[in-house]
């Protein structure tokens, strides 16, 4: 029987455990093979701007895997050698780049993408963040055919997780990013011996998920206690939560703070005199601030240029005291 040919595109962090697990299926399975696997160009970073690879590339190099990094999957040329590979599934997830007809149409089953929500919820570049910003109670991945629309090709299979009260969203996509692994891999015989089933998404149900804006993370602190915990934990790992900050004594804010995990505390009758923002107290179970709607107590904070500190650690290098303020206008 010949094999079944998969080629692997994924770029960022989300798409390592699904390479890690086609890695594994072809070490143990002779009937699949892994032809190729395409990761977009490395990216300046740093302060010297030095070209670094993408999470994909790196990985599959400490695998010992061959990597393509086109500058285009849809240019003609690398469309014509990936012809030449004969691939029945091009496997997609977190890549990066719009993929034209051509490309979808060229595998002998058809270009598949692995999503981080259910479909069709949060259709977009940022599905983990907002489902976390809108105070969603669940996530998950879906595995589906890739269609003009962004993210809106047939379903084949989902998962669903619950999301932690904790979880910031860094934390969610590295876990659900093992379940996109898991959800290929419970499909893959369906794949190879066509039993596969595809469902359309309803489209009265989708929303997007737009890509975030380092302007997501400003915090107004006229919002309740619950949304504002609910964008500081969308915001972690990037932009990550931020507001300016000054000392009771001072007229103008000195420092603008990042706040990277917050946790909500019961909603109290607020003095009419103490305006939201404004330190309630100070200790080292946290720093709680008075909101619109309940009391946000936060739990890890970071300077400009320093490392993130669980409040202990933070108070005991920046003095922050009752009274002080955490104010809406930003300038970073």
């Amino acid at each position: 029987m010949p094999s079944f040919n998969i080629a692997f595109f994924g770029s960022g962090p989300f798409a390592v455990p699904v390479l890690e697990r086609l890695k594994k299926i072809t070490d143990e399975n002779d009937q699949v093979e892994l032809v190729e696997v395409v990761s977009r160009p490395g990216r300046p970073s740093g302060r010297g701007k030095k070209i670094r690879p993408m999470p994909v590339e790196k990985r599959a190099q400490e695998l010992g895997i061959s990597v393509s990094t086109p500058e285009s999957a849809n240019d003609a040329k690398f469309l014509d050698h990936l012809r030449s590979l004969e691939p029945d599934l091009f496997l997609v997830a977190d890549y990066g780049e719009f993929l034209k007809k051509e490309f979808r149409e060229l595998p002998r089953v058809g270009s598949y993408n692995l999503h981080g929500s259910v479909l069709p919820k949060y259709r977009g570049a940022a599905p983990v963040a907002r489902a976390i910003l809108n105070q969603e109670s669940t996530s998950g991945v879906t595995l589906f055919r890739i269609v003009k629309e962004m993210d809106g090709g047939p379903v084949v299979a989902e998962i669903e997780t619950p999301i932690a009260e904790q979880e910031s969203a860094g934390e969610l996509e590295e876990r659900i990013s093992f379940l996109a692994a898991d959800l290929f891999e419970q499909q893959l015989d369906s794949f190879i011996d066509g039993s596969f089933k595809e469902i359309p998404q309803d489209e009265s149900l989708a929303c997007p998920a737009p890509k975030l804006s380092k302007e997501d993370g400003h915090l107004n602190w006229s919002e309740s206690a619950q949304s504002l915990k609910a964008r500081i934990h969308a915001m972690n790992p990037w932009p990550v939560a931020r507001s300016n900050f000054k000392k009771v004594q001072d007229q103008d804010p000195k420092e603008v703070l990042r706040i990277l995990k917050a946790v909500t505390l019961p909603v109290e009758e607020k003095d009419s005199d103490v305006s939201s923002g404004t330190v309630i107290r100070v200790s080292s179970d946290g720093v709680d601030v008075a909101c619109l709607e309940g009391t946000l107590r936060l739990l890890v904070l970071q300077r400009a240029g320093k490392k993130a500190l669980a409040i202990q650690d933070f108070i005991r290098g920046f003095s922050i005291e009752e009274g002080d303020q955490f104010v809406n206008e930003l300038n970073d």
